[in-house]
């Protein structure tokens, strides 16, 4: 499996131009500043010059997973929680969306009931002075956490804001997730994302409508009034489109959609394919100003361009991947550049993490893997072993930086705050290197 770096999600490979074998990357000339010997495949959350990591000791997988606090700068552990977290998984570390948001001195992490606690963000202790804890009724598990509000949509798709501190509800208000008459039906529908953007609460929703013998998915996004809860807008995907990403900028909400679309296909049959649409909708209103077709996820939005990562079909089927700028208030493509993937920008480089998926592993099996011990030569599909952090050229696709080979067999997504990157490895094997990485982004490499 490629592994992509994303802001929220962005959530890697190598770019088509001036590109390398994966397996054969030159030689590092980019170093961490420091490791920690945590293993994780969990996204590291850095706040407040601290990086929080859901993980184990490396080398102890029998160990349970705990939250740990490292210094940004330094990386010297400040503690590691009393509390423990579920595994989702016999073999992996809990989950990715252990840590739903910080608030003053405290982090609000996901227990084993996956319901909502909170740590003293200086001891890592479990405070009691929080009464939200018991208080969030979200069968979603989607969850924002903005200025002390906890924002979430109920069993009644209620998107709801309760005040953490006292576990209040400072309002309520029904979704158009399902229209005001219509049965609920739980098993249906499902929230997908959750954003707070300036005065606007933005859900984005999948709805399931099944008509007759034919079904279709509809994505809705939503904008609600910050204060009051007040519904201010709906939008509604068109072609069986389903939501996947949600960005804003320029007063914009940029929604990634794909849309069904199907073509004649000889002899007499038809073809039913996905398009990545980008769509712009004003934050205000809600109405869209403009379409791109084929779109796709929104890397960075500046001022006078948008930066969009493309990789889908066309409207003739035909497979398009590559970076686009785009104008935010028209929607016009102002430049192109064919690339295979994409990552993180920051410093004018794209930063990601690239490897090679699915060898054979030739040694020892049994490294920080969980559940029952493998034979050595045991082939584990969707693997990466050879990983590493490279730094490209936005429009060149050349790698300027990378990492030495990290010998993973998960990396996580890569967090990027204060001119840092902190990624997390997980090596299975006993050769392998699962740790916390910390590196010193370098400015744009001359050549």
């Amino acid at each position: 499996m490629k592994i992509f770096f994303r802001v929220f999600t962005l959530f890697s490979s190598l770019f088509a131009v001036g590109c390398l074998p994966v397996s054969m990357p030159p030689k590092a000339n980019l170093k961490p500043l420091w490791t920690a010997p945590i293993a994780s495949n969990n996204q590291p959350y850095v706040i407040n010059g601290k990086v929080l990591v859901l993980g184990f000791h490396a080398g102890k997988p029998e160990e349970a997973d705990r939250l740990y606090a490292f210094d940004a700068s330094s990386g010297r552990q400040l503690w590691a929680s009393e509390m423990t977290f579920a595994r989702w998984s016999h073999s992996r570390v809990g989950h990715d969306f252990c840590v739903q948001g910080v608030v003053g001195p405290y982090v609000y992490v996901l227990d084993e009931a996956k319901d909502l606690r909170a740590l003293d963000l200086e001891t890592g202790r479990v405070t009691n002075e929080i009464k939200a804890d018991t208080a969030v009724d979200d069968p979603f598990q989607v969850r924002m956490i903005a200025a002390g509000v906890v924002y979430f949509v109920n069993s009644q798709y209620q998107l709801t804001a309760l005040r953490l501190e006292s576990g209040k509800t400072e309002w309520q208000t029904r979704t158009s997730l399902i229209p005001k008459k219509t049965k609920i039906d739980s098993d249906g529908d499902t929230v997908q994302k959750i954003r707070v953007e300036g005065n606007h609460v933005v859900v984005v929703s999948i709805r399931f409508i099944t008509k007759g013998t034919k079904s279709e998915t509809c994505g809705t996004v939503e904008g609600f009034d910050l204060k009051t809860g007040k519904s201010l807008w709906a939008y509604q995907t068109k072609n069986s489109g389903s939501i996947t990403e949600l960005t804003f900028g320029q007063g914009n909400a940029y929604v990634q959609a794909t849309e069904t679309r199907s073509i004649p296909e000889n002899p007499g049959g038809t073809v039913t394919f996905g398009v990545n649409t980008l769509i712009a909708l004003d934050l205000e209103t809600g109405k869209q100003k403009w379409q791109l077709i084929p779109g796709g996820n929104v890397i960075q939005a500046e001022d006078k361009q948008v930066w969009v990562f493309v990789s889908t079909s066309d409207e003739k089927h035909k497979q398009v991947t590559c970076h686009m700028g785009v104008d935010p208030a028209t929607g016009k493509e102002l430049w192109r550049r064919n690339v295979e993937e994409t990552g993180t920008l920051e410093n004018q480089m794209l930063w990601r993490a690239a490897g090679e998926s699915s060898i054979n592993l030739e040694k020892e099996y049994n490294g920080d893997r969980r559940g029952s011990k493998m034979p050595p030569g045991s082939f584990i599909p969707n693997n990466v072993r050879n990983s590493w952090v490279a730094g490209f050229d936005p429009l060149t696709g050349k790698m300027k930086w990378n990492s030495e080979q990290l010998q993973a067999t998960d990396m996580s997504a890569a967090s990027l705050a204060g001119g840092m990157l902190y990624v997390t490895t997980l090596a299975e094997m006993k050769e392998g290197k699962s740790g916390l990485w910390a590196y010193q982004l370098p400015g744009p490499k001359q050549d």
